[in-house]
């Protein structure tokens, strides 16, 4: 029988032609044996010529293949068809621009899970380059810290959510059925906070391996009503979870995190259309995401802030009012830029 990996590194890609060389090298320059880890790149309907630089790169690895999606599905749609034929014991995701720092970070990784067998590894920070810096291929020499941590410890001290930042057993993801939000952004928020809720044993690290790359051209930074959406439908379904059978502790962090994000939408809103924003914030308030009742009814000893109180009854009775204001500062800014 076929040795199966240790690692199934998932690398979804769409229109990343000048980036993937680098994230692709920092992969297959890791200093294990190509039998520890596979490489699936699942390519979403690029427009350019993504998938023949994809193909030139690993033309001739045994462990490595691309999959083409015949219809575009967004990163967590890529996700998921990687995910479903995956074999390695492990899942790895790194996004297609960005690249690892370290030629030994699944070394590094593999010596943390002889030790401890952890469902989840998940580190809590990241280095943050410029969108046009290069791959160096570093050894990483400096000390690192780990420590397995109960899911309420893990919760206090959540950094970053993003799934790029941490390492997943493939079996707790498809025994639980956890998969991505398709056609959506802000995909990976409640993944990932639905994997902590079902993971055993989550081990905590100071590992700072993943190279996030500003990207002005990545979808975060393109400010269309879709994305403003997709952050209200993030919510809806982080409050469903939060009213799913779950344990109190899980209510109580689901309860906080929402007051907080929620309050602050309207910082949000600021760059939209005052027309997408008012549709934005009825979504809010015809999912009760408004009222703050909701949020002491899944934690009655939930600590609001009178700041967030206030930016919720403001959402909530007169939205109007908030955003007015700045978009007509906006309007009168373009306008002395015109002149």
């Amino acid at each position: 029988m076929e040795k199966k990996p240790l690692f199934t590194v998932i690398i979804p890609a769409y229109n990343v032609s000048k980036y993937i060389k680098d994230c692709l090298l920092s992969v297959f320059l890791q200093d294990i044996s190509d039998e520890d880890y596979e490489v699936i790149i699942v390519d979403d309907c690029s427009t350019d010529n993504t998938a023949d630089v994809i193909a030139d790169i690993i033309s001739g690895r045994s462990n490595a293949r691309l999959i083409r999606h015949s219809h575009n599905k967004c990163l967590g749609g890529a996700r998921n068809t990687a995910i479903s034929c995956a074999i390695g014991k492990y899942i790895i995701f790194l996004d297609s621009d960005d690249y690892w720092q370290y030629t030994n970070t699944l070394s590094l990784f593999k010596q943390i899970i002889a030790s401890s067998d952890a469902d989840v590894i998940d580190c809590n920070t990241c280095y943050r380059v410029q969108h046009d810096s290069v791959y160096k291929g570093q050894f990483c020499s400096d000390d690192y810290t780990w420590s397995i941590k109960i899911r309420e410890e893990a919760l206090k001290t959540l950094g970053t959510i993003s799934v790029w930042n941490g390492v997943y057993k493939t079996d707790l993801i498809k025994s639980s059925i956890i998969f991505f939000v398709e056609h959506a952004r802000y995909e990976d928020v409640d993944w990932h906070l639905r994997i902590l809720y079902h993971a055993g044993t989550i081990v905590k690290s100071d590992f700072k391996f993943y190279c996030y790359r500003s990207n002005p051209a990545s979808i975060l930074n393109a400010p269309t009503l879709n994305l403003l959406y997709d952050s209200v439908k993030c919510y809806r379904r982080l409050l469903d979870f939060a009213e799913e059978n779950i344990a109190q502790s899980m209510k109580d962090f689901l309860a906080e995190w929402l007051v907080s994000n929620v309050s602050q939408f309207h910082f949000m809103s600021r760059g939209y259309k005052l027309s997408g924003s008012m549709k934005a914030v009825k979504e809010l308030k015809a999912s009760s995401l408004l009222d703050i009742c909701t949020y002491t009814t899944l934690s009655p000893d939930i600590n609001i802030s009178g700041k967030q109180a206030l930016a919720l009854r403001i959402l909530n009775y007169a939205p109007v009012l908030l955003l007015a204001p700045l978009h007509f500062a906006m309007r009168l800014k373009q306008i002395y830029r015109s002149l």
